[in-house]
């Protein structure tokens, strides 16, 4: 499953707020436990072994090219999806303890950003097939 699929998957996930049902304080926290939260520590090792593969992969291949303008662009695109999952999770940790004002604000914001990742997605697509019809025609022209 892609980043993008796992990230809509999530947002779709996210259960309606009825107006009426919303109260403050303990009756809000019992209605809606949160999941456990990862220990600090663990959280912390968790993102170094992470950035400890990704610097060695990136090593690994900067020792046998430089990085490709697409490269460069996927590289992008990972570090947008990644902070738009980051958005997800807060704002999923966040929503119980919101407003109906703050939670339409944050929905509104989520939609918008989740919006410019698809089409940016959209737009990438487009650009690789057409490369790849352009390089199939001068294939043929061979």
């Amino acid at each position: 499953m892609s980043t993008l699929e796992m990230l809509v998957t999530r947002v779709a996930a996210l259960e309606p707020v009825n107006a009426a049902a919303v109260t403050s304080g303990p009756a809000l926290a019992a209605t809606h436990a949160l999941p456990p939260v990862a220990e600090p520590a663990q959280a912390h090792r968790f993102s170094e072994l992470m950035e400890a593969v990704h610097v060695r992969d990136s090593a690994a291949s900067t020792a046998i090219s430089h990085p490709s303008a697409v490269s460069e662009f996927v590289s992008a695109q990972d570090r947008s999806f990644n902070e738009l999952a980051s958005s997800v999770d807060t704002f999923e940790h966040e929503a119980p303890h919101l407003n109906m004002q703050e939670m339409t604000a944050h929905m509104i914001n989520l939609q918008y950003r989740v919006t410019q990742a698809m089409i940016k997605v959209e737009v990438g697509v487009g650009f690789a097939q057409g490369g790849k019809g352009a390089v199939q025609n001068l294939m043929k022209s061979q």
